[in-house]
């Protein structure tokens, strides 16, 4: 187990040591005494990563191992958030128009630098007790003898084709007879089977099987799955998605009932629980449907999706993915997300018209692998109900699930460390962001109770360091002006923000932003061709934007991906007129 943790601490080590190298090569480090203690930092981070290159190999590491890789990943982290900071102050004080302007922010940074290069040199006397207690404690990484371990026989079996599994067919062909079978049971208005087992045991793969071989004989299907922490309100839209995509409508009232339907569910017209069982109730009243409800623990018990690209996303945000040579960081997360499918980590979910995975699960069994490893490495703290247990460790990460309607938050310090806060479902009280200054990913895409004037993110400026901000889902109609300040902002996704209607023109101000989603008809502001960084824009609505709005987007010169709606009467009507640069570039699409 200690090469996984290894490896993934040596992810770590490579971006920070990247950053030192930088700065002891460019301006950063003329700064007098500080330039010295960088350069240690450097090169004692380098000889752990090279410790920890060989501890990758090892299979039980020992009690001070251990120890000793839990010291080097926070000292890692603590290191990265002061040269993080330490970068920010000084790209701000030279960014200064004016001399006057320039002379009294440099004054007001010294005062912060001077505390940053105390921060340095006490970071580096940990580096020094961390190296000490290494050779103190004889912590070696001895490689151990890999014919000593096996991995256990049954593990792969647990995502197994279906066409390879062995006797699958016996138990399939005995529901599909008991469910369509010329039987006494046919008669009943509606049967319910249940599949029950302990995990692993190949339930979904079974219950997968059912459904491809009689869903054709009804009117409308569904196959939808739950796990541990349900949201009850986006398990029922889905599935009535799929009753509604999966009917296949004769008469114009039927068709126009379904386009109804649609409409309310794209608009967030449909969203409380009553509303969509009513819903799914009347439609399917006159119908003959097969629904399976997969993985159900309990009553609370329901899974949530992750799709691919925001998956991705969120790990070039976080720093999970290093560069490698000939790549985009896009790309090596995509070979990343394959290689956890072609482990059989994670499980695909839906496919794109391509055949590529759109979005995956865990199974059940690698979940609970997933989290407590992931508590006991500190990678995460989990938060679900309505006490917020503090612990001695350092909080890098939060995920809060559930519903939980009161959460009281520990001081302030406890979270100034924090890189990443990720909502699923109901929190009345949220962190204060002024207290989260290190906060790399922003993820409130499942957040419900967002306010409409967007209170929470008033201060959102303060968030220096943020790379991936996701409002989605949330009942906001405007976006604070603070957001211009996000200098190293590299995805904003306000998809589903239903009510928001225009931009600030400060958006125009995030220069590092690769990805911008907007739901349709959001008014632009002017200046956007000055976003040089942008690659992929959806959905930029050409009847609410001026022309010159619109023909600003074919100086975006890094633009490879364009969703686009126009309107017949809109102030441009054709993309050869709009974009005359941009359909001519090679690997560009208009959607």
């Amino acid at each position: 187990m200690v090469g996984v943790t290894a490896s993934a601490l040596i992810g770590v080590l490579h971006p920070l040591l990247s950053k030192l190298y930088t700065l002891l090569g460019g301006e950063y480090g003329r700064l007098k005494g500080v330039r010295r203690e960088i350069s240690f930092l450097h090169d004692e981070l380098r000889s752990m990563n090279t410790a920890l290159e060989v501890a990758s190999h090892l299979e039980e590491p020992s009690t001070q191992m251990k120890e000793w890789m839990h010291q080097v990943r926070e000292l890692s982290y603590d290191v990265e958030d002061c040269i993080d900071y330490f970068m920010h102050y000084l790209g701000e004080n030279e960014n200064c128009d004016g001399i006057i302007r320039k002379t009294s922010r440099r004054l007001k940074a010294l005062r912060v630098l001077h505390r940053i290069a105390s921060q340095i040199v006490e970071l580096k006397e940990r580096a020094m007790q961390v190296s000490d207690r290494q050779r103190r404690y004889e912590i070696e990484a001895v490689v151990a003898d890999s014919s000593s371990s096996t991995i256990d026989p049954r593990l792969p079996a647990l995502f197994e084709e279906a066409n390879r599994l062995v006797g699958i067919d016996v138990p399939r062909n005995e529901l599909v007879e008991w469910l369509i079978g010329d039987t006494d049971l046919v008669k009943q208005l509606y049967r319910v089977a249940s599949i029950v087992g302990f995990g692993g045991l190949g339930k979904t793969t079974l219950a997968i099987q059912v459904y491809q071989s009689i869903k054709s004989q009804y009117d409308c299907t569904a196959f939808v799955s739950v796990s541990r922490n349900p949201n009850i309100s986006k398990i029922l839209t889905d599935l009535l998605w799929q009753v509604l995509d999966t009917s296949n409508p004769r008469s114009k009232y039927q068709k126009q009932r379904i386009k109804g339907i649609r409409e309310d569910l794209e608009f967030k017209i449909l969203q409380e629980y009553h509303h969509l069982v009513r819903i799914i109730r009347e439609y399917l009243q006159d119908k003959r449907y097969f629904i399976i409800i997969d993985d159900i623990w309990s009553k609370q018990a329901w899974e949530f999706i992750q799709y691919r690209e925001r998956l991705i996303w969120r790990w070039i945000a976080k720093g999970f993915i290093n560069k490698q040579q000939g790549q985009s960081l896009e790309e090596t997360g995509e070979r990343c997300f394959n290689e956890l499918m072609n482990r059989n980590m994670i499980q695909q979910v839906d496919i794109d018209y391509s055949g590529a995975p759109r979005a995956c699960r865990v199974h059940d069994i690698m979940l609970d692998l997933i989290i407590n490893i992931s508590t006991e490495e500190n990678f995460v703290t989990l938060v679900s109900d309505t006490n917020f247990s503090t612990s001695p460790r350092t909080i890098r990460r939060i995920s809060l699930q559930g519903k939980c309607e009161d959460i009281t938050w520990p001081d302030t310090s406890s979270l100034t460390h924090v890189r990443s806060l990720s909502v699923y479902d109901t929190f009345n009280h949220m962190p204060p962001l002024q207290d989260l200054q290190f906060l790399r990913a922003l993820d409130l895409q499942d957040w419900h109770d967002m306010e409409d004037d967007c209170a929470y993110m008033e201060n959102v400026g303060v968030l220096h360091q943020l790379r991936y901000l996701s409002l989605g889902r949330s009942n906001i109609n405007e976006i604070p002006k603070q957001i211009g300040k996000l200098k190293n902002l590299q995805t904003l996704d306000l998809r589903t923000c239903t009510k928001l209607k225009e931009l600030p023109a400060t958006v125009t101000e995030l220069r590092q932003l690769v990805r911008l989603f907007v739901w349709s008809g959001v008014k632009f502001p002017q200046g956007i061709s000055k976003m040089k960084s942008l690659q992929e824009l959806s959905k930029f609505d050409g009847s609410s934007n001026s022309a010159d709005v619109v023909l600003e987007l074919g100086e975006l010169t890094r633009l490879r991906r364009l969703r686009v709606g126009w309107h017949p009467n809109g102030p441009v009507t054709d993309e050869e007129q709009a974009f005359p640069g941009l359909c001519s570039r090679r690997n560009f699409f208009i959607i």
